[in-house]
């Protein structure tokens, strides 16, 4: 059998039966969210072996966390296409040069690409849309500042994990939304908007995630809708009593022409984030931006936010090949 699932429209319900009665995550227990609103600050990654860096650059001029890393392949002059990556870890911890770089960056200076790893404030900081702020306040610096750093800026693609998936999910959606730059983070003149998404376990709808767990046959995990959860913590308020910010921070409710084209990539096995978030993004997209455009790849042993499933070789080719066909 192969590592990975390429779903189409109308095949749901083969995942729903591969899921049914998993009530753990692939690779260990229950995945649940700590009370305290934190999961566990994860390791970084070693960055002294990679040669051609520019490390903590201010892409904004108000907050310490507003800072990104870039890295140049070893080869070749450039400019270089670029992939924007944005780390996990719940809005709230995780690192730019967390471990889970590690896959993307070397991949992504292997096939010529820059890749540029940014950080956002915390929602314990600054409650969303501060995130997405920053997201976009950190492609327009690079659209301003590529030329120094020999940076291909007219197109650029972002890729990220479970809360970075949501962010890159939302800055696709979002490029004609003017709400969400904000002026005083600096280069106003320039677009924050991506020609091309990767989304691996990005949380699409805040509503249906416990609803999706649930239906995929899951019986323990934590609730998404507890005032202690994630989604609850960036935007204030127990999720099932603010409506209207759900809303506001759903990349779906953004779905419009201008979207950017977009690959979804999701485990059967994940208890956190599940497979419906992308199906149902991807039913939606589609009529409205072309099926060319919307890829989605279920990997059915396959957890959250990456892992050993979708960082094979042939997923990376995968990967590639949509960025490839989008950025170059």
């Amino acid at each position: 059998m192969k590592s990975s699932l390429l779903v189409t429209i109308g095949t749901f319900a083969l995942i729903m039966w591969a899921a049914t009665g998993l009530s753990q995550q692939a690779g260990g227990g229950p995945m649940k969210w700590p009370t305290d609103g934190r999961p566990p600050e994860p390791p970084k990654l070693d960055v002294s072996s990679f040669k051609n860096k520019t490390l903590d650059l201010a892409y904004a001029p108000l907050f310490d966390s507003e800072k990104l890393d870039i890295y140049l392949p070893e080869e070749g002059q450039g400019p270089f296409p670029v992939i924007v990556y944005v780390h996990g870890g719940g809005w709230e911890v995780s690192d730019k040069r967390s471990t889970e770089i590690e896959p993307v960056l070397k991949e992504s200076l292997a096939r010529g690409y820059a890749l540029v790893s940014i950080n956002h404030r915390p929602a314990s900081e600054a409650l969303f849309p501060a995130q997405i702020q920053d997201v976009k306040a950190a492609i327009r610096w690079i659209r301003a500042n590529g030329g120094k750093y020999r940076l291909r800026t007219g197109k650029i693609g972002a890729w990220g994990s479970s809360s970075g998936g949501h962010l890159v999910a939302l800055l696709g959606t979002t490029g004609s939304v003017a709400k969400f730059d904000d002026p005083a983070l600096g280069n106003p003149g320039e677009s924050s908007r991506v020609q091309a998404v990767v989304c691996v376990s990005g949380p699409i709808n805040f509503l249906t995630m416990d609803e999706g767990l649930r239906k995929a046959g899951f019986t323990d995990f934590a609730a998404h809708s507890e005032a202690s959860g994630p989604e609850s913590s960036l935007l204030g308020a127990s999720i099932d009593t603010v409506p209207n910010r759900v809303r506001a921070a759903n990349p779906e409710t953004y779905i419009g022409k201008d979207a950017a084209p977009i690959l979804l990539e999701y485990g059967v096995r994940d208890n956190s984030v599940p497979v419906s978030q992308a199906t149902d993004f991807a039913d939606k997209l589609k009529p409205v931006i072309g099926e060319q455009n919307v890829s989605v790849v279920v990997f059915p042993e396959g957890g959250h936010g990456g892992g050993d499933a979708f960082n094979t070789p042939e997923n990376m080719n995968t990967i590639f090949e949509f960025l490839d066909r989008h950025l170059k």
